[in-house]
C-alpha cells in the first residue's frame, strides 16, 4: 500500500503541476500586450507568430526559415496588420537575394563585418538594392562605374551596416576615402568634396529615413547553431 500511495501522491502532484501551468498559460494568452511595431496592445493570444502552425506555414517564409533554425522570430509579438507587411517584406527580400545573389552575399558579408566589431548591422537585400537603383548602380562619388559597397561613416569611426550608411562605390574613391570621416576631407576640387558628402547625406536620408517596414534586423552568434538572424 505504501508503493502504491507514493505513486498515487506523486500523480496527484504532477497534475497539480500541469494545473498550474495551464492556468498560467491561459493568463498569459489574455494579457493585453503591445504590439512590436506599431505598440498598439492586444491580448497576447491574438498576436503573431504563433506557437501553433500548420505544416504548410512551416514550409513557407519565414515560417521555413525560423523552424530550420535559420530565423528567430518572436512568438506572439505582432499585430496581424503589423504581422502581414512584415511577412510580405520578408518575402520581397527573399525574391531579391534570388535575383541579386552577388548584392546579397556583399550586404550579408559586410553586415558580418560590421557585428564582428561591434557596430549596427540592420541593411538588408532591399534596403540596398532600393540605394543601387536610386543612384543608377553607379559610384555615388563620382558617377563612374558601381564597384563595391562603400560605408559613408567608417565603421572603424563608429559607422554600421545601414541603409543610412551604405552606398555603393568605385574602387578608386573607396580607396581615396579610406577610412576618414565625410566631416574630415576639405578638398573641394574632388568627387570627395564636402557638398557631395551633403549631398550624399540628403539622398539617403530622404530614402530610407528612420523608419523600415520590418522591425530591426540584428545578426546574433550561437554556439550551438552557428549564425542566426533575430528579428527584435
Amino acid at each position: 500500500m505504501g508503493i502504491w500511495q507514493t505513486i498515487k501522491d506523486i500523480g496527484s502532484g504532477i497534475g497539480d503541476i500541469i494545473a498550474r501551468m495551464v492556468e498560467a498559460h491561459e493568463k498569459a494568452m489574455m494579457t493585453p500586450t503591445p504590439c512590436r511595431q506599431c505598440q498598439q496592445e492586444y491580448l497576447y493570444k491574438d498576436l503573431h507568430p504563433k506557437f501553433s502552425t500548420s505544416f504548410a506555414q512551416r514550409s513557407s517564409f519565414p515560417y521555413k526559415q525560423m523552424w530550420e533554425g535559420k530565423t528567430y522570430l518572436r512568438h506572439h509579438s505582432y499585430c496581424s496588420t503589423c504581422w502581414d507587411a512584415i511577412v510580405q517584406e520578408l518575402e520581397r527580400q527573399r525574391k531579391l537575394a534570388i535575383h541579386y545573389k552577388r548584392e546579397a552575399a556583399r550586404v550579408q558579408t559586410h553586415n558580418e563585418r560590421a557585428l564582428a566589431l561591434g557596430r549596427d548591422a540592420t541593411l538588408t537585400i532591399s534596403q540596398w538594392i532600393a540605394t543601387l537603383n536610386r543612384l543608377d548602380w553607379h559610384c555615388a562619388y563620382c558617377g563612374g562605374p558601381y564597384e563595391e559597397l562603400e560605408h559613408w561613416i567608417p565603421i572603424n569611426l563608429g559607422g554600421g551596416t545601414t541603409a543610412g550608411n551604405c552606398i555603393p562605390s568605385c574602387e578608386s574613391c573607396n580607396r581615396r576615402k579610406g577610412n576618414r570621416h565625410p566631416d574630415d576631407i576639405m578638398n573641394k576640387e574632388s568627387s570627395l568634396s564636402p557638398e557631395v558628402h551633403r549631398r550624399i547625406k540628403a539622398d539617403l536620408q530622404k530614402l530610407h529615413g528612420n523608419q523600415s517596414v520590418v522591425p530591426r534586423v540584428t545578426i546574433k552568434k550561437h554556439q550551438a547553431r552557428g549564425q542566426e538572424m533575430e528579428l527584435s
